[in-house]
């Protein structure tokens, strides 16, 4: 009987091929980590545009129900007024001969993480039928690291936001 050697061979990774694996690696988990960055700031973005998005509602059902701010008294508008990193809401209401000239806050708030508005302005709602004043759709603009979203106040009543800079 006639004993044959065999060889074995073991298959191995060399050196290079590990350095490329792990460079590969390295690269493609710097490009997730960047970009999980970059969702977290358009969510704190859309986050801050919702919550803007819900004063203005909350002015708006204010202005259609008759809401009294103040005890006893006469409701004539609700504003919501916005600059750098806050925004109020305010009740106005009529003295005693009936004009709208008395004024007291509701709430205020501030924009976190970052968020800061565009610019600044103010915008009403009056009784009953919550008519906007201006009576034009008004656009306000929320920035994060240069990333924008808008608030959209229609005249016809609809308060939205959207991504961009701009509203549809």
């Amino acid at each position: 009987m006639v004993h044959t050697q065999t060889s074995k061979t073991f298959r191995a990774f060399t050196l290079i091929e590990l350095l490329v694996t792990v460079a590969i690696v390295s690269i493609v988990s710097g490009v997730l980590l960047v970009s999980s960055g970059n969702n977290r700031s358009t969510e704190q973005l859309e986050n801050a545009a919702r919550q803007v998005v819900g004063a203005f509602r909350e002015a708006q059902n204010y202005a259609l129900t008759g809401y009294q701010g103040v005890a006893n008294t006469d409701p004539c508008r609700f504003t919501v007024a916005w600059s750098g990193t806050g925004y109020t809401t305010t009740y106005s209401y009529k003295d005693g001969a009936g004009a709208c000239t008395q004024t007291a806050g509701l709430r205020s708030y501030q924009l976190g993480d970052g968020v800061v508005f565009s610019g600044t302005g103010s915008v009403y709602f009056t009784l009953p039928h919550a008519t906007l004043v201006p009576a034009a759709n008004v656009t306000i603009a929320l920035t994060k690291a240069g990333s924008t979203h808008v608030v959209c106040v229609s005249a016809s009543g609809l308060i939205n936001n959207y991504d961009g800079t701009s509203c549809p």
